[in-house]
């Protein structure tokens, strides 16, 4: 690693952070399960931190900005030190000297060191933990370098600091007018409250505002500091925030005697103190948010300086905590940290599972997710749940991509998984894309038993318990109203949900992706990778229902139109379906299920479900038979061809896909005890109509497409018929021919490389007179087609490859990639496409983007991973241990990379970039799906392709890891952790690559009372069910050649 860029100990250290690229990034935002969040922004320019506050942009303490204005503004708006020392004056991590600084960042702390006049100011930031209140706490240290004392006057905090209840809006646009509401309260116990007298918004209705944000500061000597919230009383007439005029010129104890202005200005959130310095000085400042002037108070019989060294501690021990999922040890320790960086970032977009007893089955519920939003994703409007056991909304595609290998870490969750995104399938095939955090219901019958664990306000917990609620609000509830209870917190909650079932939630949204239903492969491979005993119930327990939306999808009747341009296209494909509405009386923006006629909620089983996703899936293939259309307005994954739906796109790497899952069914299917099948007529009728007219062509599947929607649009008779499994075995042979037929037809027109994404002309046509309802265009039948490949993209050869298990080909396919304009040779990058120069504007916003920026031709970190795990999948490990080394962050230069080597980017700018010195440097960091698909590499390098088998009913264990010689240590080892509690320990003698005739041929297997040794390359029965539920903490594997 370069030398300005050190990792030791578990903080990442950067020599001159101030001097480096620009970049932005943020504390984790959790706070333990009985904590209140709070989000936190930082770049790498004066003391950090940007931004932070509770909730979202419209609660913030010091204001939200985009990255590239926060580089700007952070060093005077965001936290100050003022600092003179025997009467000479210094502002510490100032751009304009040249002091030597350093920053630092680990797991769930940043902080930032200064030496100047022999003195060295620390600086630390962490989040409140497990405490009823949400805060972000400020340590500051001040050591003396000499011997003699140093007389200090010192003012420190924040520049600027917003009251409670001034949103974005005001402090974007009407911040002169928003100062009318503004007052301080409670400055005389130097614990000020800062906040608007009432609300602000210009209706009938006026309430008073209780809320308040404050800030507190506490010494080693149990000594509040004094607090200075009027920046004139530091900066005067130097209203630029630059220079604190006043302070330079006056005594700071002449000043503090001044009396301070409470309204009608901009405040600031200062603390400050004279001492004689001998050794080190340290204080810690609290800045939060209090539900009333009573719970300040309350509060503030609690500081101490011990008080805030306990929070600490907590914070550091959150972090271990949250990430000891992954402990990973090799050769390379940037690696093994960058792994578990990764792994908390996944859990910020997917959630991490909590497990608890429930009435029905084990209630799964995910804490510390929300959608992806900060600095550099200033266009997604970010919650965080301002609760205990914090949850938020995220995006289908993304919280299933992060979920993949929760099955790695909390086997018990993936079935949880699974059920939520497969019920999310609509029955025409697709989803909505808002998912929302669970809710959980209790019985009427079962409240007493409850709540006789409730000593006072009993009525409290009834009115909460009535209702579905979360873990979050019941507890928070039960802290913020003192409400007694005859157990712990934990045992409390424990009990009631017990009695608890559990529902998902989840709305529309914007749109229907064409790709949201791939994800759930993985979800179920995974599952089975490591519950391959469990796949009769897996698939036949009649379990799973159809989500039902408001937004229906327009036949082809009527959205496909042509434009004023005179140009045939597809716009507008949905609507909503008022119609539906009324007759089915789901609720708009509620989670709803599709029902039959006579109310009741429809379940089948999960392999119904993937037969019948099949079948729709199928019918969605484009004229061609190739790719799957982009029928519903928006495009796959790459969501910058934004266009592509308008111009007849479709998709190959859905139709890959749909060939996996049907390769899958017709591999399970010989597996299961059953030999008929029970299946819902409409559903079992369309498989059959699609086996009958496979021949019949691009129309009439369309038809029968079309058919099946309008006859189940409201409603879906469950009266089942049978279909033998020689049938379906059959039938779905017969899909996969067409399949495959259509795939070679694209592979040759990409001369061996399939192409992603490719794009239709109607060239022969009939305008109706018919117009489209919304838009008035004309409609168009379309009687012919002509196709249009576009520029190759990494995306389908990426999911081609996976599943590819011939290695001919895929070197071959390896060795053509590297010769398109797809592979950056000067960064050893892959982009995500080759040069969209060609193209016009109407693909989408990325032909828009400047090349090597964002989805233009950059290297799309998540998609490169996709290809990096598609190497290891088809066998070329020599090739991936070469591409991973200029691929993966830990492994790069990180003043090119520009930020820490242990995060994950959305993208790197690539060398056709115009800015040269951007040329391999990442931005957008962190909440990416790049996490996801580093953790399945873990799992991948560490386990082998196969972890669980279930061969002639016996279960088998097996490791054999995929790593080249150089990722064992000293001692010839390679370790992990599985399960979150199973300690695996990899053994290489020979210091070879374990793919070079390396196999496991010992297990030794230990607890505190038991030490098994297994001969052989697996472990087999009652052993290998010991191992996945952990009854062993340690296994060592010994590889050797044979």
């Amino acid at each position: 690693m370069n030398s300005s860029y050190v990792y030791e100990q578990g903080k990442l250290w950067i020599d001159r952070y101030d001097q480096k690229k620009p970049f932005a990034s943020f504390l984790p935002g959790i706070a333990g399960r009985y904590g209140i969040p709070m989000w936190v922004y930082y770049v790498n320019r004066g003391q950090l931190i940007s931004s932070f506050g509770l909730e979202s942009k419209d609660q913030a303490i010091l204001d939200f900005s985009p990255a590239n204005m926060a580089y700007r503004r952070t060093e005077i708006d965001g936290f100050r030190t003022f600092i003179k020392v025997d009467g000479r004056y210094y502002e510490p991590f100032n751009s304009n000297n040249n002091h030597p600084r350093s920053m630092w960042s680990e797991t769930n702390a940043v902080g930032i060191k200064e030496v100047f006049d022999d003195l060295e100011l620390t600086v630390k930031y962490f989040n409140v933990t497990n405490q009823p209140y949400p805060g972000l706490i400020r340590k500051v240290s001040l050591k003396n370098l000499r011997k003699d004392h140093r007389h200090i006057e010192l003012v420190d905090g924040l520049a600027t600091m917003w009251p409670y209840g001034t949103n974005q809006f005001m402090i974007k646009n009407m911040s002169n007018l928003a100062v009318a509401w503004f007052d301080v309260f409670n400055q005389e116990r130097k614990m000020p409250l800062l906040k608007n007298r009432s609300t602000t918004e210009d209706t009938a209705e006026v309430e008073g505002v209780e809320q308040g944000n404050f800030y507190v500061s506490v010494n080693q000597e149990q000594e509040k500091l004094d607090v200075i919230f009027d920046p004139s009383l530091i900066f005067g007439y130097e209203m630029s925030l630059r220079n604190p005029q006043i302070f330079q010129e006056q005594i700071l104890d002449q000043l503090l005697l001044q009396e301070q202005v409470t309204v009608n200005q901009l405040m600031s959130g200062f603390s400050a103190a004279t001492f004689m310095l001998d050794q080190e000085y340290q204080f810690y400042t609290l800045f939060g948010k209090a539900n009333h002037l009573e719970e300040l108070h309350e509060l503030e019989t609690k500081l101490s300086f011990e008080y805030f060294q306990e929070l600490e501690r907590d914070a550091d021990i959150l972090g271990q905590e949250v990430t000891a999922p992954v402990e990973v040890s090799t050769h390379y320790k940037t690696f093994d940290a960058y792994l578990k960086q990764s792994f908390l970032d996944n859990l910020l977009r997917g959630g991490f599972p909590l497990v608890f007893k429930g009435k029905e089955h084990e209630i799964i519920y995910h804490i510390y997710s929300r959608i992806h939003g900060d600095m550099e994703r200033e266009y997604n409007n970010f919650f965080v749940e301002p609760a205990y056991f914090s949850q938020g909304n995220g995006s289908y595609r993304d919280v299933n991509q992060n979920r993949r290998n929760d099955v790695y870490f909390v086997p018990e969750a993936q079935i949880f998984n699974i059920h939520q995104f497969m019920d999310l399938i609509q029955l025409d095939g697709h989803n909505p894309l808002t998912i929302q955090g669970s809710k959980l219901s209790v019985t009427a019958e079962d409240l007493p038993d409850m709540l006789k664990l409730v000593t006072s306000h009993q009525e409290r917990i009834e009115k909460i318990l009535k209702q579905p609620f979360t873990p979050g609000k019941l507890m928070t509830e039960i802290d913020h109203h003192k409400i007694g209870l005859t157990v712990d917190k934990d045992r409390f909650l424990n009990h009631v949900l017990s009695y608890a079932t559990q529902e998902i939630q989840s709305v529309y949204g914007t749109g229907y992706w064409s790709d949201h239903w791939i994800y759930n492969m993985d979800l179920i491979e995974a599952y089975l990778n490591v519950f391959p005993d469990r796949l009769d119930k897996l698939l036949l327990s009649p379990e799973y229902r159809f989500y039902q939306n408001h937004v229906s999808v327009f036949p082809r009747s009527i959205k496909y139109v042509m434009t004023p341009k005179g140009e045939v296209r597809q716009l507008y494909p949905l609507y909503h379906d008022q119609e539906k509405i009324n007759k089915t009386h789901l609720k708009v923006n509620q989670t709803n299920f599709h029902k039959s006629i006579h109310g009741e909620t429809i379940r089948v089983t999960l392999l119904t479900k993937l037969i019948h996703l099949a079948s729709i899936k199928f019918t969605s293939l484009d004229p061609e038979g190739m790719g799957i259309m982009m029928d519903s307005e928006k495009p796959g994954w790459n969501d910058a061809m934004n266009g592509l739906p308008a111009i007849f796109g479709s998709g190959l790497t859905e139709t890959i896909t749909l060939k996996r899952l049907i390769n899958r069914l017709i591999e399970w299917l010989p597996h299961l005890d059953q030999e008929i099948f029970m299946v819902p007529t409409r559903i079992a009728q369309f498989f059959k109509d699609i086996i009958s007219g496979i021949e019949y062509g691009f129309d009439y599947m369309q038809d029968l497409r079309e058919a099946f929607d309008r006859d189940t649009k409201f409603f879906l008779d469950p009266q089942p018929i049978k279909i033998h499994k020689n049938d379906l075995i059959s039938g779905l042979n017969i899909i996969l021919k067409s399949i495959e037929k259509g795939l070679t037809k694209a592979k040759k027109m990409g001369d061996g490389i399939l192409p992603t994404y490719l794009s239709y002309e109607a060239f022969d046509y009939k305008v109706n007179e018919v117009k489209h309802p919304e838009l008035g265009y004309p409609t168009v039948t379309v009687r012919q087609w002509k196709v249009r490949m576009l520029p190759f993209y990494l995306e389908a050869p990426a999911t081609y490859m996976k599943q590819l298990h011939d290695h001919d080909e895929a070197k071959m396919i390896y060795q053509k990639i590297k010769q398109t304009d797809m592979y950056d040779e000067k960064l050893g990058l892959y982009l995500t496409s080759n040069p969209l120069d060609d193209e016009t504007l109407e693909i989408g916003r990325a032909r828009a983007f400047t090349k090597g920026w964002l989805e233009r031709e950059a290297c799309f970190m998540h998609m490169s991973y996709k290809y990096l795990i598609s190497l290891i999948k088809s066998g070329l490990y020599e090739e991936y241990f070469t591409d991973m080394k200029t691929a993966m962050p830990p492994f790069m230069d990180p003043e090119i990379y520009g930020r820490s080597p242990l995060e994950n980017a959305s993208f790197i700018a690539t060398s056709n970039n115009p800015n040269p010195k951007n040329h391999g440097r990442a931005f957008v960091a962190r909440l990416t799906g790049t996490t996801s698909e580093a953790m399945t590499l873990m799992i991948l390098m560490m386990t082998g392709k196969t972890l669980f088998t279930f061969e002639d009913q016996v279960l088998k264990f097996k490791i054999h890891p995929i790593l080249t010689h150089d990722f064992f240590d000293q001692k010839h080892e390679v370790s992990f952790k599985l399960f979150s509690k199973v300690n695996i320990t990899i053994y290489n003698p020979e210091n070879k690559n374990t793919f070079e005739g390396l196999y496991p041929v010992e297990y030794q297997l230990k607890n505190a009372f038991d030490h098994v040794t297994v001969q052989g390359p697996t472990v087999d029965g009652h052993l290998a069910e010991q191992i996945r539920r952990g009854h062993f903490d340690h296994v060592r594997v010994t590889l050797k050649s044979k």
